[in-house]
Order: C-alpha cells, then sequence, then structure tokens
C-alpha cells in the first residue's frame, strides 16, 4: 500500500513539473526586436553588425624605473595608507566590440507606404509598395530613371548636386534641393549674393558664402560704395573729431572721403601722384636736367619741396687752347687762298 502511494506521488511531481515548464514558455517576455524572434506589435526585427575596436585606459602603479617623461608621472593613494606616492602612468590598450542593431521587417513581413512592417508578405505573391513611379517587379520594383533602391525610395541626381546641395525626389523627377538660398541651379551651381550686388558687381563663389564682386569704382559687400580715383594723402594736424563723410559718393567733385588727424572721417582732396614743373606734369622717380651741372628727381608730389636735386662743382673750362686752334686755321685760310 505505501509502495503504490509513493509511485502516485512521484507521477503527480512529474506532472506538475512538466505543466510548470509549459506554462513557462508560454508566458516569457520574449525579447524585442532581435531576430529571428518575432515582435507581435510592430514585426520589426534587428540586423545585428559587429564593430571591434580598440581602447586604452591608464591608471597608476608603482614605478618600476623612474620616468624620463614628465607627462608619465602620477600619484596614487596605497592601500590602507592616506599617504600620497608617487607613481608611473601603465596603459593598457585592449580590443572593444560593439553591436549595432539595423531595424528590419521581420521574415514575413515588408514597409508599407510610411515606412512601417504593416504589410504581410504573401508566400505566393510577395506584395512589395514602390515609390516615386516604381512598378513592382518579384520581389523588388523597377525604378524609373532617377531613382534606387529596394522600394526606389533612394533620389539619384546626375550631375551630383554641388555646395551641399540634396538629392530629393519632387513630382516623380530627382532634383538638387539647395541650401540656405545661398545658391540656385540645376545642381546649385549658382552662388546667390544676399543682398544683391548693385553696380554691375556679379555675385561668385567665395570661401565660406558667395560675396560680390565689384567692378572698377566700387567697393563694399554688395558694391554700394562708390570709389574715386586716387589714395588719400596721409593724415596730419589734428582734424575735425567728428565724422563729416562715410564713403566718397558723399564728398564733392573729386574730394574723397579720408581719415584725418583725429581719426575721423572728412572729404579731402586726393593725394598728388605727379610733380609740377613749368605747368608740366612729370611721374613719381621721373629725372630732369636743371642746368649743365644740376639734376632733380621727381620724388614727393605731396610736399612743398616735390623735387630734390643735387648740384654737382664743374671745372673751370680753360680757353687757351681753343685760341690756339683758332689762330691756326685762321692762318691755314690765310696760305691757301687761291692767287
Amino acid at each position: 500500500m505505501a509502495q503504490r502511494i509513493l509511485i502516485i506521488l512521484v507521477i503527480l511531481s512529474v506532472l506538475f513539473i512538466l505543466s510548470e515548464g509549459h506554462w513557462w514558455r508560454r508566458h516569457r517576455k520574449r525579447p524585442h526586436r532581435h531576430c529571428p524572434s518575432r515582435d507581435d506589435e510592430d514585426h520589426v526585427c534587428c540586423d545585428w553588425e559587429l564593430k571591434t575596436y580598440q581602447q586604452t585606459i591608464e591608471y597608476c602603479k608603482k614605478c618600476q624605473v623612474t620616468p624620463t617623461d614628465p607627462s608619465d608621472i602620477c600619484y596614487y593613494r596605497k592601500r590602507y595608507s592616506y599617504k600620497i606616492k608617487q607613481g608611473c602612468v601603465d596603459r593598457v590598450t585592449y580590443n572593444v566590440t560593439e553591436s549595432t542593431c539595423t531595424p528590419k521587417c521581420c521574415d514575413g513581413w515588408t514597409f508599407d507606404e510610411y515606412g512601417q512592417c504593416s504589410i504581410k508578405a504573401d508566400a505566393n505573391t510577395q506584395e512589395i509598395v514602390c515609390e516615386n513611379g516604381g512598378s513592382p517587379a518579384g520581389d523588388y520594383c523597377s525604378c524609373p530613371n532617377g531613382f534606387s533602391g529596394t522600394h526606389c525610395e533612394s533620389a539619384v541626381c546626375t550631375p551630383h548636386c554641388l555646395n551641399n546641395g540634396i538629392c530629393s525626389g519632387r513630382d516623380g523627377e530627382a532634383v538638387c534641393v539647395c541650401p540656405d538660398g545661398r545658391y540656385t541651379g540645376k545642381q546649385c551651381e549658382t552662388p546667390v549674393c544676399n543682398p544683391a550686388c548693385q553696380n554691375g558687381g556679379s555675385c561668385i563663389d567665395g570661401i565660406y558664402r558667395p560675396m560680390c564682386s565689384c567692378p572698377p569704382g566700387y567697393e563694399g559687400e554688395s558694391c554700394e560704395k562708390e570709389v574715386k580715383d586716387g589714395d588719400c594723402p596721409a593724415a596730419s594736424g589734428a582734424g575735425i573729431c567728428a565724422e563729416m563723410c562715410k564713403t566718397d559718393s558723399g564728398c564733392p567733385n573729386e574730394q574723397k572721403c579720408c581719415r584725418n588727424g583725429c581719426g575721423a572721417h572728412e572729404c579731402t582732396a586726393p593725394a598728388a601722384t605727379t610733380c609740377t614743373y613749368q605747368s608740366e606734369h612729370y611721374p613719381v622717380g621721373h629725372r630732369r636736367q636743371q642746368d649743365s651741372c644740376t639734376t632733380c628727381l621727381c620724388k614727393d608730389p605731396n610736399s612743398k619741396q616735390q623735387w630734390e636735386c643735387v648740384s654737382i662743382s664743374c671745372p673751370r673750362l680753360s680757353c687757351y687752347r681753343t685760341k690756339m686752334i683758332l689762330i691756326c686755321v685762321v692762318r691755314y685760310a690765310t696760305i691757301c687762298q687761291p692767287q
């Protein structure tokens, strides 16, 4: 009797263990977004990619040899002691492996037009959604010109976009979307200046952004400032300590807006570029002969002494030999006169 009861208890225990295992398998939490298991809500799995790289860590330890590089010296607290000990930096390099999850639709599911894995793939038809005018062709899409990818989701611009332009699909065509309104054109190749160039200036591609290239006689961000011929003279004297002009266009006649001795700007006649002598103008560096013993150089047209003259000592002429020659010529003419 006791033996039968023992056998019945063993059988009941085995049945209980089996039922508990079956219940745990049914109610255990399934991993989320890990292939090949499936998430029953969004049907998204992971396409795992492993990446391995090296990482170096540093720690301080007791020195075996006195370091020669100060950067290798460190300090540490000895165990069970409050004293600070000088140590040496030890570096250890080890490999680190990271896994990256790229979401994808689980087996038997495919993306809809909103990028959700809501379309159940039929084993017979293999339904697929194509974008940008693509047409299904088996388990992939046949894409029109300018698009590629499994669902024709990627726009391809030929030739490619310039100046950080982004290729995008628009009305069934691949077009370049130019950034910040600084460039325009089919490839974002044409710079756009803001504000627009004035006075015949042209917009060109600068180092950091488009800029205006100004014609002669103009300057400024948009070529809005007129520049008159000539250079400003060197500032002299105290001058008026107030801004009397901003650009050359604010000055009358040929005057230019120049800085004065006070550091402000006022309308001033442009610096002279030629030296004057007897109502004639000569460029800087021109030499003229004042007389047989003096030479003058055009050096500083804006100074009172425009010409720098240098004289040399000429020797006294002796006329005795000249008189003797003349006497001889006269005598020869008298002798040879025909009878």
